[in-house]
């Protein structure tokens, strides 16, 4: 004992101790992350868009390729192409959004007999409305002030988001079906598809085949509530909002019984049994938010989900001669200038709302420590401690880099634009995407250039700025919020051959959401 004294001191056994205590450390860490895979990971966002390098050509397709803020997609990058997807399961606020299947329209044509100045002589227009969302009314109210007549050859394109929110999404989806209308998919008949699959499958939203765990979905029985509560408690408080929920339902299935037929496919659903008590898919451990989705989806017959379902996200309109919008596609959110709509993420056309660069993040950082740097060489004594660059001084400075470089490629002949990753976000923190799509356009030659129709932005409300964005029109005036419902009516005056026009319309609202 002694001579384990002598060679190992109080001081070296310490490290010895420590020693060990980091090698173990170390290899449960390692052992941790190495099998990290098989680890359930959160929802996520979009994967970075990533494209090839452009060759320095503008010419394109006009809907997509060359580019400006955009790098070029050619033809050989079609393995690029899958790291502009979403990662999946995507997120319409807690609930997941499994991946797309059955979804083969993703890009429809319009039949030429529909676009102004093409065929048959006749005078005709082409009548596009923004959100509607369940506002028949409304709907009603602007195609009577347009003059909407059929039989004169007008056609009714709908942008999206017919459906939820209003009082009669039925209505205006039979109004639709009953006018032979075109319209795209938005991001709430998104939704309400999702829900009316989980109803029609008795399965929670975001999952897939038989789970067991589903079951917990499954109505529950009034004697099985009870038991329920006298083993897991609630007490007072949960009996009140039994109550509460019962009386709601009774409320709602005497309104639905009232309209007959209607209330027949409610009965066909999940809905049905849950009309006489709580709602046990929202009250579920898998719970998703989406019990007004569901609802909808349970008030909309079978022939109507199923127009809905048939929606294409993007409806190509084409060339209209003699129109100053040139080609025109419509969408319900947004499109990623430089690319084709075929090459488009369904997920991100239904719901984005701005671009993001990524790259952007570094430049900022370093144009910060610029400025700071000049303000400081610019300032004297104490003041120099204090000098602050505001966000807004480094994002002036950002754009006015950018439009130098751009400026100086366009002196040598390459592209007119810094060429750029963009990542579709669904909300407002980057460029509104509508912006990088008209700076796209304004870099292609006239002949290629394509407009782009669209919804889905309530809180930017009616977009129309043909002088400053002349390349895109946003229609949502929120209409369910007590505003406007919007239609930009594009008219062939005199027939074929003649001047095509457009103007915006819009009829007030009342109001039936926040």
């Amino acid at each position: 004992m002694r001579i384990l004294t002598y060679l190992y001191p109080r001081h070296r056994r310490r490290r010895i101790t420590l020693l060990l205590f980091s090698s173990i450390s170390f290899i449960v860490v390692y052992v941790f992350y190495t099998n990290g895979g098989d680890i359930p990971m959160p929802t996520q966002g979009l994967r970075p868009a990533i494209f090839p390098t452009a060759d320095g050509s503008s010419s394109s397709s006009g809907d997509g390729g060359g580019g400006s803020g955009i790098i070029k997609l050619d033809d050989s990058s079609a393995a690029a192409l899958a790291l502009q997807r979403p990662l999946t399961p995507m997120s319409y606020g807690t609930a997941a959004r499994p991946p797309f299947k059955g979804l083969d329209n993703l890009v429809a044509d319009l039949p030429a007999e529909h676009v102004p100045g093409l065929g048959g002589g006749a005078p005709r227009r082409l009548v596009i409305v923004g959100d509607v969302h369940g506002m028949r009314p409304a709907l009603d109210a602007l195609l009577a002030k347009v003059g909407f007549d059929r039989r004169r050859g007008d056609h009714l394109v709908l942008a999206g988001d017919m459906v939820s929110k209003g009082p009669d999404t039925p209505g205006v989806v039979a109004l639709a079906m009953e006018l032979g209308a075109s319209a795209v998919r938005g991001n709430h008949e998104d939704r309400v598809l999702l829900a009316r699959a989980a109803l029609d499958a008795q399965l929670v939203p975001g999952t897939e085949g038989a789970d067991p765990d589903a079951a917990a979905a499954a109505p529950v029985s009034k004697e099985k509530r009870g038991l329920l509560s006298s083993l897991f408690g609630g007490g007072g408080d949960d009996a009140r909002r039994r109550a509460q929920d019962q009386a709601a339902w009774e409320e709602k299935a005497a309104k639905a019984e009232a309209q007959g037929e209607r209330w027949q496919q409610v009965k066909d659903s999940d809905a049905r049994a849950r009309a006489g008590g709580p709602d046990r898919m929202e009250e579920n451990p898998f719970s998703h938010g989406d019990a007004a989705d569901r609802e909808t989806a349970a008030s909309l017959s079978p022939q109507q989900v199923q127009w809905l379902a048939s929606l294409p996200v993007v409806l190509r309109v084409g060339r209209v001669p003699g129109s100053a919008l040139n080609r025109v596609l419509v969408v319900h959110a947004g499109l990623v200038p430089g690319i084709d709509p075929e090459a488009q993420d369904p997920w991100a056309a239904m719901n984005m709302r701005s671009l993001v660069y990524p790259g952007d993040d570094e430049r900022r950082q370093q144009i910060r420590e610029e400025l700071e740097k000049k303000a400081k060489q610019r300032a004297h004594g104490i003041s120099a401690l204090t000098a602050r660059v505001t966000d807004k001084q480094v994002e002036a400075e950002l754009r006015r880099l950018k439009a130098a470089a751009a400026a100086s490629q366009q002196q040598q002949g390459g592209n007119s634009s810094v060429q750029e990753v963009a990542l579709p976000v669904d909300g407002h923190s980057g460029e509104p995407w509508h912006e990088a799509w008209n700076r796209h356009q304004l870099s292609l030659p006239p002949a290629e250039r394509t407009t782009v129709v669209y919804g889905h932005d309530a809180r930017r409300g009616l977009a129309v700025d043909e002088k400053a964005l002349p390349y895109t029109f946003g229609l949502d005036s929120g209409c369910s919020r007590g505003n406007q419902l919007s239609a930009l009516v594009i008219e062939a005056a005199g027939g074929d051959g003649g001047a095509v026009t457009h103007k915006v319309v819009q009829v007030k609202c009342d109001k039936a959401a926040e």
